[in-house]
C-alpha cells in the first residue's frame, strides 16, 4: 500500500507532471516545425530544383542548428565511436561484400543493369574517382545518415510519442550508425576503385 502524500508533495507531483507535459508539447511543436522545413527542402531540391546542390547539406545544417538550440551533441543522434573497432570493421567489410554480391548477381539480373553513362569520366581517372568518392562519403554516407536517420526519424518519433515520454532526448539515433557507415565506405571504395582501374 502506498503512503498518502501531503498537500505539498501532491502539489509538487502535479507541477512536475504539468512541467513535463508542457516541455513535451514544446518539443513536439519544434519537431513538427523541423519536419515541415525538412519536407520543404526535400521538395524544393527534388521536385522544383530550387535548392542548390542537394537537400542533404541543408538538412545537416538544420540538424546542427536544432542540436545547438537544444544544447545537445552529435552523439545524441548516434554519432559515436564503436565499442569494438575490429568487430565493426570486419562486419562492415563483410556486409559491403555481401551487398555488392547481391547487387551484382541478384538485383541486376532481375532489374537490369543501371545506366552508369554519367560516370564514364571516372573510368581510368583515379583522381576524379577519389574526388567523387570523397563527395559520396560526405553527402550520402555522413550527410544523409545524420539528416534522415539521425534527425528526421527521431523528429517523427517525437510527434508520435505520448507526453509521458522524455522529450529531452531526440532518440538514440541508429544503433548501428558506425557499422552502416563503415560498410557504406567499404562498398563505395570497392566500386570506385574497381571502376577507375578498368
Amino acid at each position: 500500500m502506498r503512503p498518502s502524500l501531503g498537500p505539498a508533495a501532491r502539489w509538487l507531483a502535479l507541477w512536475m507532471r504539468h512541467h513535463r507535459t508542457t516541455k513535451f508539447r514544446r518539443a513536439r511543436w519544434w519537431a513538427v516545425a523541423e519536419l515541415l522545413v525538412a519536407a520543404a527542402l526535400v521538395a524544393g531540391a527534388n521536385l522544383w530544383d530550387l535548392v542548390p546542390v542537394s537537400e542533404t547539406p541543408w538538412l545537416v545544417a538544420l540538424g546542427w542548428l536544432s542540436l545547438r538550440l537544444r544544447g545537445l551533441a552529435w552523439g545524441t543522434l548516434g554519432l559515436r565511436r564503436p565499442n569494438r573497432w575490429v568487430t565493426t570493421i570486419v562486419v562492415a567489410i563483410g556486409a559491403a561484400v555481401l551487398l555488392q554480391l547481391l547487387s551484382e548477381f541478384v538485383i541486376e539480373p532481375l532489374t537490369g543493369r543501371p545506366d552508369l553513362s554519367d560516370f564514364e569520366f571516372l573510368v581510368g581517372n583515379l583522381p576524379g574517382a577519389l574526388g567523387m568518392l570523397a563527395l559520396v562519403w560526405t553527402l550520402a554516407a555522413f550527410g544523409e545518415e545524420m539528416a534522415y536517420r539521425g534527425q528526421v526519424q527521431p523528429e517523427c518519433r517525437i510527434t508520435a510519442e505520448r507526453p509521458r515520454a522524455s522529450p529531452s532526448k531526440t532518440g538514440g539515433g541508429p544503433s548501428g550508425f558506425g557499422l552502416h557507415q563503415t560498410s557504406q565506405l567499404a562498398r563505395d571504395s570497392l566500386f570506385v576503385l574497381h571502376s577507375s582501374l578498368l
